[in-house]
């Protein structure tokens, strides 16, 4: 089943269509077994898109890959719509904020732990894959010997970007990365796979642009979380229908092997009390007053995925399995 729902603006971008709708497919998939799992099957909830109000979505969750996905879901076709305005949370605009800066400082934290795997290069080419509001990309450039590549699917970066570009700094659209051969030392994928169609399509495709000894950072929602537990439908990185997929450890792992990557799953954690108590609360707007909740609180949040060892967010550091290929 096709349902088609209006999206609310519409911006130039990289996939100029005729299309004035987003386009919803009603066909649950399941990520590893497509409909041949069906009977392990369970509707795990109903979730209400708070971010731009098109109505409610079902999670299924096969329980024999441990993986969940969104139904109806937007088709690759048309799911630029939901994000041509940049006006969604993936784009947040930065204001240099003391909210910001603490960001900043773990932005940093993470780049710099990355920097560390490649410490013998005299200059590493990291790739943002899905740069969003571009911050991580931003704060690489700004590293010693770093060269930095921001990619997302609009034709123009990020504003961010545009008014911060450097000489460390490069944006590429999605039909401009294609084309380019450029491989990477470090390639970061935050909170995107969940977004894609076919995250193993992408992820292989990514390998292929791995530098000799490369890896690449993944970054996910733990569908499992305490947190999300508590917080039921309310739980922010649900984030239907945006998020077509919902990862555990043991899916992440297997997407990633299948993928031909080593890697192992960690634990990692996203302040997110104050999102949901506004959601719960239903705050007409996330301003200040809730990201200082969320800061009070995060310690009940750190508590409840320690306790749990289901923290909110899970991620990995993944290398080529065939890594024998020569550096570039």
């Amino acid at each position: 089943m096709i349902c088609m729902v209006k999206s609310e603006q519409r911006l130039p971008c990289a996939f100029p269509m005729n299309m004035e709708t987003v386009e919803y497919i009603d066909k649950p998939n399941c990520l590893f077994g497509g409909e041949q799992c069906k009977k392990y099957w369970i509707t795990k909830r109903e979730i209400f898109d708070h971010e731009s109000k098109s109505g409610y979505y079902r999670i299924f969750f096969c329980k024999k890959h441990c993986v969940g996905f969104t139904s109806p879901y937007p088709s690759q076709q048309t799911v630029h719509y939901l994000y041509c305005a940049q006006t969604s949370k993936d784009f947040e605009i930065i204001k240099d904020s003391f909210i910001d800066k603490i960001k900043d400082c773990m932005v940093k934290k993470l780049i710099n732990n990355l920097l560390i795997t490649q410490k013998r290069r005299q200059e590493i080419r990291l790739l943002d894959y899905g740069t969003g509001n571009g911050r991580y990309a931003l704060i690489a450039s700004h590293c010693p010997n770093v060269m930095s590549y921001a990619v997302d699917f609009q034709a123009e970066p990020p504003v961010l970007l545009s008014k911060n570009m450097n000489n460390n700094l490069r944006y590429f659209s999605q039909n401009e990365f294609s084309a380019d051969k450029t491989t990477y030392n470090i390639i970061i994928l935050r909170h995107v796979i969940e977004h894609l169609h076919n995250p193993l399509s992408t992820l292989s495709d990514l390998r292929q642009k791995l530098s000799s000894g490369g890896i690449i950072y993944i970054e996910v929602p733990n569908f499992r979380s305490a947190s999300g537990f508590v917080f039921g439908n309310m739980w922010p990185l649900h984030y239907v229908p945006r998020h077509i997929w919902h990862f555990t450890k043991e899916s992440l792992i297997e997407l990633t092997r299948q993928a031909k990557l080593d890697a192992s799953v960690h634990n990692i954690e996203m302040p997110l009390m104050g999102s949901a108590f506004a959601l719960v609360l239903r705050a007409r707007t996330y301003n200040l007053f809730w990201q200082i909740i969320g800061i009070l609180l995060h310690p009940m949040q750190l508590l409840l995925g320690i306790c749990s060892n289901q923290p909110t967010c899970l991620f990995v550091i993944a290398r080529d399995l065939n890594s024998s290929r020569g550096e570039s």
